[in-house]
């Protein structure tokens, strides 16, 4: 992870835990959204996110291609599963979907 972007996010980290509980940069990806899933396919590590500086095969919503070039942006993916909601997963999962 860059040094300067490392600075800027630690102080943050305990007042969003446990999202970032797993923080994964990654100068060039595939995909963070492919990256997220395979870890979260390992079991679980809800909360993790998953950073590129670069994606080489980034999507968007319905398949769509996403064009995510070197040093124009950062690219996140954040695991998070809904499902597991203490009360209704379902409505949970739905107002996931509208928040982001």
């Amino acid at each position: 992870m860059p040094d300067d972007f490392h600075a800027a996010v630690q102080p943050l980290l305990a007042a969003i835990h446990p999202i970032a509980s797993v923080l994964q940069y990654f100068p060039v990806a595939g995909s963070t959204n492919d990256l997220a899933l395979r870890l979260a396919a390992r079991g679980g590590q809800e909360g993790a996110v998953i950073l590129a500086g670069e994606q080489r095969a980034g999507r968007g919503r319905r398949g769509r291609s996403w064009f995510s070039p070197s040093g124009s942006g950062l690219y996140v993916s954040v695991v998070l599963v809904p499902g597991r909601a203490r009360e209704d997963a379902v409505r949970a999962t739905r107002l996931l979907t509208l928040a982001v």
